[in-house]
């Protein structure tokens, strides 16, 4: 059998290109390993100036516990898994149901209002915060999750995947599922 062996430069240049990218890992993950470091260290503990602590002067998981208690980090986690689920389930309605209409259904002006919708996307979306804002505190939602879930739900970028999937699909396989 008659495998081809890379040659030296290749195996060379693997080896190089490897150690780059361990490198970058490695200055990517430090910084966290030292905070998750330095948040296990006991609440008494003072650090020397110019010291490196690779590992923790002794085990204090307290630390996690108050500062769940403290900061009220219950509340939070609830409210951000009420935001994103909602967000999620909503935007993905919205942009399936529009999607599927943009992609299968004819109608006047179809072509129009879908280049409407994609001429949105060239407007930054940091140029929207302060009219959200506005239009927020206008309908009451100040100080509320829908604040967080309500200006983003239609996704006009899936807007735009889902209508190109639904191009995707023959016709005349959507009339024989609605034969069957």
């Amino acid at each position: 059998m008659n495998s081809v062996q890379p040659t030296k430069k290749v195996r060379i240049s693997a080896v190089i290109i490897i150690a780059l990218l361990s490198l970058f890992a490695f200055l990517q993950v430090f910084p966290f390993y030292l905070e998750l470091i330095r948040s296990m260290q006991p609440k008494a503990f003072e650090p020397s100036y110019g010291r490196l602590y690779l590992w923790p002067e002794g085990f204090a998981f307290s630390n996690y516990t108050a500062a769940f208690k403290q900061g009220d980090l219950g509340a939070g986690y609830i409210n951000s898994l009420i935001v994103s689920v909602s967000y999620v389930l909503l935007s993905s309605a919205v942009v399936l149901v529009t999607g599927y209409v943009f992609g299968k259904k004819n109608f006047p002006g179809k072509r129009a209002m879908f280049f409407a919708l994609l001429s949105t996307m060239m407007i930054p979306g940091e140029v929207l915060l302060v009219p959200n804002y506005f239009l927020i505190n206008r309908l009451g939602m100040m100080d509320s999750l829908t604040a967080l879930i309500f200006p983003g739900i239609v996704n006009i970028f899936g807007i735009f995947l889902v209508k190109q999937y639904m191009n995707s699909i023959p016709d005349s396989l959507t009339e024989a599922a609605r034969l069957d």
